[in-house]
């Protein structure tokens, strides 16, 4: 029997007889996950992308993470037209997160 569960839903019953699968490119016979990539833009202070292979996993833990700053301080020069700030996600995977932050100019 089958189970109607809204979208979302992580009641029990309503992965009961699920299978496991993959999504795979019809051109290329592996799993998605090993093509996904993660690209950075600026890292040469210009507009090149860098991209290289992203882990990718179906599992989703239940809450959001914990987001924290690689560094808690940054240092630029006064003539620099940027500052790459760096955000770390850890744990969770579900829903959105934001970060507020601000900057504090010192002479």
């Amino acid at each position: 029997l089958s189970v109607t569960a809204p979208f979302g839903s992580q009641q029990v019953d309503a992965f009961v007889d699920a299978e496991a699968y993959f999504l795979v490119n019809d051109y290329v016979p592996t799993p998605l996950r090993d093509y996904t990539m993660e690209c950075f833009q600026g890292r040469d202070y210009d507009s090149s992308f860098y991209c290289s292979h992203y882990d990718l996993s179906h599992k989703i833990c239940g809450h959001v993470g914990v987001v924290t700053f690689s560094s808690s301080e940054y240092e630029v020069n006064e003539n620099d037209e940027f500052v790459r700030v760096t955000v770390v996600r850890s744990g969770g995977g579900v829903g959105t997160v934001s970060v507020d932050f601000s900057l504090k100019h010192l002479t």
